[in-house]
């Protein structure tokens, strides 16, 4: 069985100098043999909607920017017997910057 994992994406907020706490996208999958994950990226309303006007939800693209992908995976295989759950804290595996 392929391994789950989960993918929040956060976007950097220049006028805070910080990340946002909420993710802007998210997307679920498994890890292909060419370590890839397979999955729709979804867009996620922000909280100050207004901050992201620019976002094209439709098109489902990311305006230019920073973002930090923090990467879940479910090594108790949760997803199998639930696939609408959301992986914790005890799951995250690790983060990188785009």
């Amino acid at each position: 069985m392929k391994t789950g994992v989960q993918l929040f994406v956060h976007a950097w907020d220049d006028a805070d100098d910080s990340w946002s706490a909420d993710p802007v996208a998210f997307t679920q999958g498994t890890v292909t043999p060419r370590r890839m994950v397979n999955g729709m990226l979804f867009l996620l309303a922000p909280a100050d909607s207004d901050k992201h006007e620019t976002w094209d939800r439709e098109g489902a693209v990311l305006p230019e920017g920073k973002y930090l992908v923090k990467t879940y995976v479910d090594s108790k295989k949760r997803l199998a017997d639930d696939p609408a759950v959301f992986l914790t804290e005890a799951d995250y595996f690790g983060q990188a910057t785009v």
